[in-house]
């Protein structure tokens, strides 16, 4: 049977059209259900492939949620920050409105050096409580509850921490509010060291941060860069931006392990 090349790829609709062989309809129709069948093929292939796309996205999405959320619920636990007196003092502000704009609850402790820095009204403010320095008030009597302190919190952040302050963590010494809710804390414990490059690397500094360390307390390295000294070294606390990564990747890393 000789059949016309345009009439063998002839589409379906054509057949209403009379043809004048049946053999030529037979060819018409073998030929036209292969095309379909390629097709279809083709078409569910592009449909599978679309579809396991999409399910990849949607649980690349849901993952990420999820991180996002427990990020987000970690940064909004109650965080107290221990604040000693050093000239990097004057990088704290910024990191209480850093936690505060991320939704946590910030409580702050001074010791009277940390004062002669910064003003408990400015931290208070940006904080939104009060700031404690004493065990009491000598106005009124209100106590201040070191106990309280140390169970309320979820993060106890001590920075900048001096050499002096390190020195009475590291020996359980408890003459100031400061060190005294650090010995109550069941919290995890950051500490971020700020002083001249020798102190920093003096033999008695690299004991107590190993010491605290042996106690489970989590280290901030301070960077090195231009002191307020003039000298060029170790000892510069970490900027604000780099503390809160760094508490953020510790929750993250133990929701990690939790679940």
């Amino acid at each position: 049977v000789k059949t016309d090349t345009v009439a063998v790829t002839r589409r379906i609709r054509d057949f209403d059209a009379p043809t004048s062989n049946i053999y030529e309809t037979v060819a018409i129709l073998s030929k036209r259900a292969n095309q379909i069948a390629v097709e279809m093929k083709e078409e569910l292939s592009q449909k599978i492939q679309e579809f396991a796309t999409t399910q990849d996205n949607l649980e690349e999405i849901f993952e990420n949620r999820e991180q996002i959320e427990i990020a987000k619920f970690y940064e909004r636990l109650p965080k107290l920050i221990g604040v000693t007196g050093s000239i990097a003092v004057y990088k704290i502000p910024l990191l209480v409105r850093l936690l505060v704009t991320q939704g946590a609850e910030v409580r702050i402790l001074v010791t009277s050096a940390a004062k002669d820095f910064v003003t408990p009204l400015t931290l208070s403010t940006l904080s939104g409580n009060p700031v404690y320095s004493d065990f009491f008030e000598k106005e009124d009597g209100t106590w201040h509850s070191h106990v309280e302190l140390g169970n309320w919190a979820d993060i106890y952040l001590i920075a900048p921490v001096s050499a002096t302050t390190m020195g009475k963590m590291s020996n359980g010494i408890a003459d100031n509010l400061l060190t005294a809710t650090y010995l109550a804390a069941k919290c995890p414990v950051f500490f971020a060291p700020a002083m001249d490059v020798d102190m920093f690397h003096h033999p008695s500094t690299t004991a107590n941060i190993k010491k605290l360390q042996t106690f489970g307390n989590n280290l901030i390295e301070p960077e090195e860069g231009e002191l307020a000294s003039g000298l060029y070294g170790a000892g510069r606390m970490q900027e604000p931006e780099k503390i809160v990564e760094v508490l953020s990747a510790f929750f993250k890393k133990k929701r990690t392990l939790t679940t």
